[in-house]
């Protein structure tokens, strides 16, 4: 009914609002009814993350929980948009979502936002009428991070997100890493996140002996732990053996037995010590990957 009335229906006013849509509808009941079935049943396939060519978009939304994008998509999926106008709207929403997951950018309204943009869009302009509305907001609440944003959260700060969705981002950096001439990699499921310098540190990453305000320094090292730079991803298998072992045995087992381009990347000029300066080095290398994966509002508006 979203998608049909492009305004937000109370779930007690489905069936009502929809009488409503068809007394006050041009077209036949035959017509509407053929919409709906249409409609049906690309938001199956969505919900089952198999809808063709995004895939990968469904799932990630599905990690990040953004249900809220579904009227947009269905709009875009049943409207007369072309395949180049789609792909682009796509991956605009996608950017804007990650980013601010990424940034700690609350959802609640951005239902609200996402409905106003369903009144307004047409089929003829759809990817750039997006990227313009998602680009012109300044508000927290709405606005889409810039690289500058994304740096300094990453760069300089612990994630934001956890579990599911802090692996999403490792996958898609892994992928990104990967040219067409490397070896298929093994299904992501079997994947699972490492933190190079355990979030129990205290027995094998002990401070530096000279370090004078210890309390200060944990809370540096903690919060280092948790920073984008110390991740890396490892199968099961791997990750159980590596645990809380000191860096050397880390180095050792990683360049052994990974054949993951994060942690060839790792080890290509690996530091003797791995230590908060190492992570947050890594952290900004990262950072400048996460950005080319989703571009900003400024690169999307210099295509316009």
């Amino acid at each position: 009914m979203v998608v049909l009335t492009r305004r937000e229906v109370a779930m007690n006013r489905v069936a009502a609002s929809f009488r409503e849509y068809i007394k006050d509808c041009k077209h036949s009941i035959e017509e509407v009814v053929a919409d709906a079935q249409k409609a049906g049943g690309i938001y199956s396939h969505m919900e089952e993350t198999i809808y063709p060519g995004i895939e990968t978009f469904l799932k990630r939304i599905k990690t990040m929980d953004s249900g809220i994008t579904m009227p947009l998509l269905l709009w875009l999926y049943t409207a007369e948009v072309t395949k180049e106008r789609r792909k682009r709207f796509v991956q605009a929403l996608e950017s804007y979502l990650v980013r601010r997951m990424l940034c700690d950018l609350k959802t609640a309204s951005l239902s609200t936002f996402f409905l106003e943009i369903l009144r307004e869009i047409e089929p003829n302009n759809a990817d750039n009428f997006l990227i313009e509305k998602l680009s012109s907001e300044t508000e927290n609440h709405r606005i889409w991070p810039n690289d500058r944003m994304v740096r300094e959260e990453l760069g300089d700060d612990p994630m934001h997100c956890k579990g599911a969705r802090q692996k999403m981002v490792m996958v898609a950096i892994e992928m990104h890493m990967r040219s067409d001439m490397a070896e298929p990699l093994i299904a992501t499921s079997q994947l699972t996140v490492e933190h190079i310098l355990p979030q129990k540190w205290e027995k094998n990453w002990p401070l530096p002996s000279a370090v004078v305000d210890k309390e200060e320094a944990t809370e540096d090292r903690n919060k280092a732990v948790k920073a984008i730079g110390n991740l890396t991803l490892t199968s099961g298998k791997l990750n159980a053996r590596l645990s809380n072992g000191p860096w050397e045995e880390k180095r050792g087992t990683l360049g052994k037995h990974s054949v993951l381009f994060l942690n060839k990347n790792l080890l290509e000029n690996p530091p003797a010590v791995w230590d908060e300066a190492a992570i947050w080095k890594r952290s900004r290398q990262l950072a400048e990957l996460v950005i080319e994966i989703w571009p900003g509002p400024d690169k999307f508006q210099s295509n316009l």
